[in-house]
């Protein structure tokens, strides 16, 4: 017996092909290990070739078959049906005598040959046309010479393969389409993890608890972290003159003067300004130098305050 590593194939409910109804008149055979071998296939023409397997060999008979391809005992492996049909390339493949043309024949027959009907082609021995078979290029030749004569006698150079029994061509249904390899592996698994979140949900009591930020949000709890960390970092007194200049320079621009201009021609302006709206007031340019000198916390943040008011007062 031909040896296959077990596990991998598996093979249920083989039966050869009938044609209920459409070729009641042909048989179907195949020969066992012990019956007759084939040798291979040869033609009419005196073309041969090899079979993937003499063993196992599929024959058809029949009254009305005309032999393509035989085995070397005679067995019918391919052969087109007699119609009574013209099908001259058939013929010569077949090696027999065409019909000859009778130009006074009724219209649209051929030497009473009916031209409207199309050849019917058995193929019994399925290594003539499969990939196992097709790999003999003396095979491929043969299978080619047949779908030629056969599109010749259709009237027609067209050929057209019906694979719709392999399941091309349809439309698959995608629930069916999901169950079925390669996509089962991914369905299951989706399954799965729909199961998995199902549970926790089920087995949770109450919404989920979520952790406080670490940061509040906001500007003022921004601005009071930096403050804390300027505090704790003793560096308050580097922020006096930035402080200053970043003022001077929003009083500079409400005031309308010019940007970039020194603090010794600017301050003037602003002290003079403010003199007018508030004579009571201190001058900036003694605020600005206290908060520039301060070095405790306590008198720059007096400073500080002290120049935020002025420029409350010039707003």
């Amino acid at each position: 017996k031909e040896k296959r590593p077990r596990g991998w194939t598996r093979i249920n409910g083989v039966s050869l092909a009938q044609w209920p109804g459409f070729a009641d008149d042909v048989t179907v055979s195949l020969n066992g290990e012990k019956g007759a071998q084939g040798h291979g296939w040869r033609t009419a023409d005196g073309r041969s070739g090899p079979l993937p397997n003499d063993k196992l060999v599929v024959s058809g008979t029949g009254q009305a078959l005309v032999p393509l391809v035989t085995t070397s005992d005679g067995r019918t492996l391919a052969a087109y049906r007699d119609d009574n049909g013209y099908y001259p390339s058939l013929d010569r493949l077949a090696d027999v005598e065409p019909p000859t043309v009778d130009p006074a024949g009724p219209e649209g027959e051929d030497g009473g040959r009916n031209m409207d009907l199309h050849p019917v082609i058995l193929v019994f021995e399925p290594d003539l046309m499969d990939n196992y078979g097709l790999a003999n290029r003396q095979t491929a030749m043969l299978a080619l010479d047949i779908l030629h004569a056969a599109a010749v006698d259709s009237g027609s150079r067209a050929i057209t393969f019906d694979l719709s029994l392999a399941g091309l061509g349809g439309r698959p249904n995608l629930l069916t389409l999901a169950f079925e390899p390669p996509f089962l592996a991914a369905t299951v698994g989706l399954l799965l993890t729909l199961l998995a979140v199902g549970w926790r949900a089920f087995c949770r009591f109450g919404p989920p608890r979520t952790a406080p930020p670490s940061i509040p949000p906001g500007k003022t709890t921004l601005v009071a972290n930096s403050a804390a960390l300027i505090r704790r970092a003793g560096r308050l007194h580097l922020l006096t003159v930035p402080f200053v200049d970043a003022l001077r320079e929003r009083l500079v621009a409400r005031l309308g003067l010019r940007r970039g201009a020194a603090a010794e021609q600017v301050d003037p302006l602003i002290d003079a300004h403010l003199a007018r709206l508030h004579p009571d007031s201190v001058p900036f340019s003694i605020a600005a130098a206290q908060l520039a000198a301060a070095h405790r916390p306590a008198d720059a943040v007096r400073a500080a305050q002290a120049l935020h008011t002025l420029e409350k007062d010039l707003a």
